[in-house]
């Protein structure tokens, strides 16, 4: 009796051993998954892709592996379900798949579980779970820029000394909000801020706009060209982290113009007979006028003037040129007639500019018979002759009295 107890004994031993070992095989044959994100953080509508790496490292070969992905909330997969295959001992497969976070996911970590199914030689079951971040920003950017004359509330060029008004849309182009906004405009030499030089927003979500402005007093030295107006943006995203950014808005400032047409010089004209005029034109502004073409138009009073068209090209500020033309008065009486000149030219934007002037051309009454001879060149020269006969005379006389 004793004997069949120890017999027994020994037999549930072996028994419970053998499965133990079977146990440890069976926990043994399994495989070795490993996953990668290409890009484990996603902004809503970004795609990535994941690879998924089954590695057989044990002894036996591994069949029938099967691999089924699940997303979490706002995120899709290309494929829910991958046919592997067979595996053999020392071998490794890898599989991948598209993940893509949805264009309305807010800020916030998903999930990917993948489960995997094989027989070595029995069925077993991982799962895997792949984190996904999902990350969301705002975009602010300057729109509808627009700078209106304070003074007649009418939106035009700025120029030195005005004071304007600057008007634009902040838009939020991104995914996320932006909040507790803060635009503060920096100073600058170039313009004075009245008033509030800054602007606050409690928060502009995706896809929306606020329309802000500042008034600005521009500098009046302020010289022609394009400058920039730095705006400060501090905002906090939706994770609340603080974010600070500085845009640029172009602002153009036009110089003046201020043309000043003077007669330089003036031959003597009488009326039925030709003379000339030197015009000196002045540029009195703050800005270069260039391709400056002038056009003079005859008159009654004025005919074959010449030239008619005359090419300056550029004329600086505060720089002059002088142009001499030929004219022909006509039988007018005595007295100042206009001659019209047209200024045709280009300020540095390519904006083309007209102005008509007129300078006045003085003529003097008719000489008479007398005037005509004693302001002849005949008679110039008679009297030269007069006085060269004279001397001759005297040096003869000398001569002979020794």
């Amino acid at each position: 009796m004793k004997k069949r107890f120890v017999v027994m004994i020994f037999l549930i031993s072996a028994l419970f051993a053998l499965t133990t070992v079977a146990r440890t095989e069976a926990s043994g044959n399994t495989l070795t998954i490993t996953s990668e994100a290409i890009d484990d953080e996603l902004r809503p509508g970004e795609e990535t892709t994941v690879l998924l790496t089954l590695a057989n490292l044990t002894t036996v070969d591994i069949t029938d592996v099967e691999v089924r992905v699940s997303a979490g909330s706002h995120l899709t997969v290309s494929d829910t379900l991958i046919d592997v295959g067979d595996i053999k001992s020392g071998y490794s497969r890898q599989v991948s798949f598209n993940v893509t976070a949805s264009l309305s996911a807010p800020a916030t970590t998903s999930y990917l579980t993948v489960k995997t199914t094989y027989y070595s030689p029995s069925k077993h079951e991982e799962i895997t779970n792949i984190v996904i971040t999902i990350t969301t920003a705002p975009m602010l950017q300057i729109e509808n820029v627009d700078f209106t004359q304070v003074e007649n509330e009418e939106p035009g060029s700025v120029g030195p000394g005005d004071t304007v008004r600057l008007e634009f849309d902040l838009v939020n182009n991104g995914d996320g909000s932006a909040k507790d906004v803060r635009i503060s405009l920096d100073q600058s030499d170039l313009y004075v801020a009245l008033g509030s030089s800054e602007n606050f927003v409690k928060e502009i979500k995706p896809g929306d706009s606020v329309n802000l402005s500042f008034t600005l007093t521009i500098d009046p030295s302020a010289s022609a060209g394009t400058h920039q107006i730095p705006l400060s943006l501090t905002y906090l995203d939706e994770t609340g982290n603080e974010n600070s950014v500085t845009k640029y808005i172009g602002m153009t400032i036009s110089g003046k113009y201020n043309f000043i047409l003077t007669v330089y010089s003036q031959d003597i004209s009488f009326p039925g007979e030709e003379s000339t005029v030197t015009v000196k034109f002045v540029n009195a502004g703050n800005q270069r006028a260039q391709f400056l073409t002038v056009y003079v138009s005859p008159t009654d009073a004025l005919s074959e003037v010449f030239p008619q068209t005359v090419y300056i090209g550029s004329l600086n500020s505060d720089d002059y040129d002088t142009q001499k033309f030929n004219f022909r008065a006509s039988n007018v009486p005595p007295g100042e007639y206009p001659l019209t000149l047209e200024l045709h030219y280009e300020d540095i934007y390519g904006d083309n500019y007209v102005e008509q002037h007129q300078v006045y051309i003085k003529i003097s009454p008719a000489p008479g018979l007398l005037e005509r001879i004693l302001s002849s060149s005949y008679f110039t020269g008679g009297i030269v002759l007069i006085i060269l006969v004279g001397l001759y005379l005297s040096f003869r006389r000398s001569k002979n009295k020794k």
